[in-house]
């Protein structure tokens, strides 16, 4: 948990920096997506009249597959122009675990590639078209296309 204390933070800003175990983004793993490194994060928390402001930066390294082609990839996740603000609260301290989770989360890609012009696998006969040249794409041509019924009504 990435927590501080309001009592220090009514004196002072505070700097954090620190990381937390791959747990931390255990309910965001899938079967193409898996977290096994720490996630670090550098922050500056500020108080303000209206609340909490928090910046800085956080990352990991993230096992994915790729979106097209199912090849295994490791990528690093970063945000680092992590800003968000807190209401203040009455307690002792503040848990900002869910926010910084929240701003990881949001700075995955939404279809991991291994490389830009992927060229993937073959829908029929499911060769990686990156290693092996098929002749399925002709076949595709002479398919007739489903939604042509659609289309004529």
């Amino acid at each position: 948990m990435i927590k501080f204390s309001i009592d220090l933070l009514k004196r002072q800003e505070i700097d954090l920096t620190g990381e937390e175990p791959p747990t931390f983004l255990n309910d965001a793993n899938s079967e193409i997506l898996s977290f096994h490194d720490s996630i670090k994060y550098t922050l500056h928390i500020s108080l303000k009249e209206s609340g909490i402001l928090v910046g800085g930066s956080v990352s990991t390294k993230v096992n994915a597959l790729c979106g097209r082609c199912l090849k295994p990839l490791k990528l690093t996740i970063a945000n680092n122009n992590l800003c968000f603000f807190v209401n203040t609260t009455e307690s002792l301290d503040c848990d900002i675990s869910e926010q910084i989770r929240t701003e990881l989360l949001i700075c995955l890609p939404m279809n991991f590639l291994c490389k830009n012009d992927c060229l993937g696998l073959c829908p029929q006969c499911g060769v990686d078209r990156n290693q092996t040249a098929c002749n399925c794409a002709n076949s595709f041509e002479d398919t007739p296309n489903p939604w042509t019924e659609l289309d004529n009504l």
